[in-house]
């Protein structure tokens, strides 16, 4: 099974986060495990992002918390 798992040719990981510290920290760790473990990841793909809007306080926070978590996940890992 885990001759199959590492065949890089034919599977790849997808790793799914949510814009959060939490999502972040977490996907950086599986990111390491996967390529510890010898299995290819082709993507970071982040969930849950809230759209551009005029958010009243309490949402707008979170908004830009977002939006920082994202900027640092693009640097992480390399995306455009």
């Amino acid at each position: 099974a885990s001759a199959t798992l590492t065949h890089q040719e034919r599977v790849t990981v997808r790793l799914v986060m949510t814009p959060d510290r939490v999502g972040l920290a977490e996907t950086r760790r599986a990111l390491s495990w996967t390529s510890l473990l010898g299995m290819h990841v082709d993507a970071v793909m982040v969930n849950k992002v809230l759209p551009p809007a005029d958010y009243p306080p309490p949402v707008a926070g979170w908004a830009n918390e977002q939006m920082r978590v994202l900027e640092e996940t693009r640097q992480a890992f390399s995306l455009p």
